[in-house]
């Protein structure tokens, strides 16, 4: 239950009360309804995975089962190559215009393989409630009551993920059972978080985090994930495969973060709003670097505090999005899973500016399309406040106490 409270409390007056239990129920199941019809009109008018006449659509998912088919059979070093793949997704059906260039390390082929050795459709709809699957059961890790899991469904960004079949669920997922996981099993922690390898740009933060906070067995775990993954792939595939990744890498930097080949309002980094706002490379390149030293601050300040895990893994779900140069608007299940932790951690009373800006935070994928430049900067400022008001807040009672206490 969340419930809110306007300045009264800090003027003396006690705010009224008020149970938001049902409302706030409703809300999320006309939420969760709303998307659902939402999806279910795209099956109908054949907008999500195959077209009217059964061809299968150029979706996201597209190119991670391009991918997977040339692990699968033994080439995945073609998976690297944009001539060969788009030739592939033509013999699938799919429209000549369906450009999907491959630029995730290899390790993420050995992921993609299985997928790979089916059809396009049954791959996809493995792909998508496998990641739900997974999201959710992270969730269910970190929080225990029903309610929170239908938050966490209910997300906008959760459906903006899986219309697709892009892996914001997977990255979400793993993130939040390794958080959930790193006081109880703290090495499985630390597998699950150097999973998030395959996604480099959101794993900046981490390293951060786990030495402020002296994680070391969570950090020998992620070690020896990440390590797992670059022999593991290295031996399965052989090692001229890493060349290739690191030229698409180059093409990916040059041609969509830097040239700026996605539309302003698909890039959902700092450097992508910059760029909108008129800046230069070079600045939009200084903004984001000067993001991810605060994203580096604000994380060692608060793993090093007394901050409780919810609130340190909210702060490092909400900085690995921020400090990211490159993310999209499926990738917002991070954020989402930052919001539910925030929500679970506040039930009961928040003040009108905190549910405001966390409510700011969950459904900003909402805007999307309409907005006229990225919002996932300003996702991240909304709920970042909550968490530094409620990091300072927690010291400052934590303070009261021990002056209290009798010498």
């Amino acid at each position: 239950m969340v419930m809110f409270a306007d300045g009264a409390m800090q003027r003396g007056r006690a705010p009224a009360q008020v149970d938001w239990s049902r409302l706030w129920l409703v809300a999320i199941a006309s939420l969760l309804t709303v998307e659902v019809a939402f999806f279910a009109q795209g099956i109908r008018e054949h907008q999500w995975l195959i077209d009217a006449a059964g061809a299968p659509l150029c979706r996201d998912f597209s190119v991670f089962w391009a991918s997977g088919r040339f692990a699968f059979q033994g080439v995945a070093h073609q998976a690297y190559d944009w001539s060969v793949t788009r030739n592939l997704l033509l013999e699938a059906g799919m429209a000549p215009d369906c450009t999907m260039p491959m630029f995730y390390p290899p390790a993420f082929l050995l992921l993609l393989a299985p997928f790979g050795a089916a059809p396009f459709v049954w791959a996809a709809e493995a792909w998508i409630v496998g990641t739900v699957a997974a999201y959710l059961f992270a969730v269910r890790l970190a929080v225990r009551e029903p309610k929170w899991l239908m938050l966490a469904l209910a997300a906008p960004g959760v459906m903006a993920c899986a219309a697709v079949g892009q892996n914001g669920l997977l990255t979400a997922g793993l993130a939040l059972a390794g958080l959930s996981l790193i006081d109880r099993r703290p090495v499985l922690a630390g597998v699950l978080l150097g999973l998030l390898a395959y996604k480099p740009q959101f794993g900046i933060m981490l390293p951060v985090a786990l030495l402020a906070a002296g994680r070391w067995k969570t950090v020998v775990g992620a070690a020896a994930s990440v390590a797992a993954g670059v022999i593991g792939a290295g031996l399965v595939f052989g090692w001229s495969i890493y060349p290739q990744f690191l030229q698409a890498m180059a093409w990916a930097g040059d041609n969509i973060i830097q040239a700026g080949a996605l539309a302003d309002f698909k890039q959902q980094s700092v450097h992508a709003l910059a760029r909108r706002l008129g800046a230069g490379a070079e600045l939009a390149w200084v903004a984001q670097g000067l993001v991810m030293l605060l994203c580096a601050a604000g994380v060692t300040w608060i793993w090093r505090s007394a901050a409780d895990w919810k609130l340190r893994s909210a702060g490092l779900l909400t900085a690995m999005f921020a400090a990211s140069p490159y993310s999209g608007i499926y990738d917002f299940p991070v954020l989402a899973a930052a919001a539910v932790l925030l929500f679970s951690r506040l039930d009961g009373r928040v003040t009108s500016a905190e549910g405001a800006l966390l409510l700011g935070g969950y459904l900003a994928p909402l805007a999307y399309g309409t907005a006229p430049g990225p919002i996932g900067p300003f996702a991240c400022a909304s709920l970042a406040w909550v968490i530094i008001r409620q990091a300072r807040q927690r010291a400052s009672n934590e303070t009261d106490c021990l002056r209290a206490s009798p010498a």
